[in-house]
């Protein structure tokens, strides 16, 4: 029987081919670009058979995120339900807004599973920007095409 990280690695080559690039583990992590502003990152975890993915949603800036902000931006966790299940945080060493998740390996059959997948991560994200825009109107919170500007993605 292959070994759950074998089985995971064919899957991850197989929704590469669908992406039309190489995805490969290197050191149990895979980085790559969706939408040319996402990029997405997967470990897996070998000592759980577990798989990690995370994506920076944007940066925010420390003078944006005060007591009130940062309990609308906690309340965007309410959006994980019909999203999959993913989670909002924020790194408070960076201030960046990251969605993740992680799912046992076993789950991850075939590319179709993992771009499945990485398509709810990434409706989440776009959900997430627009979202703290809508609850933080005068939050300068990156979206999209300002991500990189702003020292985001």
């Amino acid at each position: 029987m292959m070994a759950l990280r074998d089985a995971f690695a064919m899957a991850l080559n197989e929704f590469g081919e669908k992406l039309g690039t190489e995805l490969a583990l290197e050191d149990g992590r895979c980085t790559f670009t969706v939408d040319s502003t996402l990029e997405v990152e997967i470990d897996y975890m070998d000592e759980s058979d577990v798989v990690v993915v995370w994506t920076v949603v944007g940066y925010a800036p420390e003078d944006q995120f005060q007591d009130k902000r940062a309990r609308a931006l906690l309340a965007l966790n309410e959006l994980n339900a019909p999203n999959g299940g993913f989670s909002v945080s924020m790194d408070l060493g960076t201030r960046y807004v990251i969605a993740h998740d992680n799912r046992p390996a076993e789950l991850f059959e075939s590319g179709d599973r993992i771009a499945a997948w990485i398509g709810a991560l990434v409706d989440l994200v776009h959900l997430v920007r627009s979202k703290f825009a809508e609850l933080l109107p005068c939050a300068d919170f990156p979206l999209d095409d300002e991500a990189d500007e702003e020292g985001g993605m």
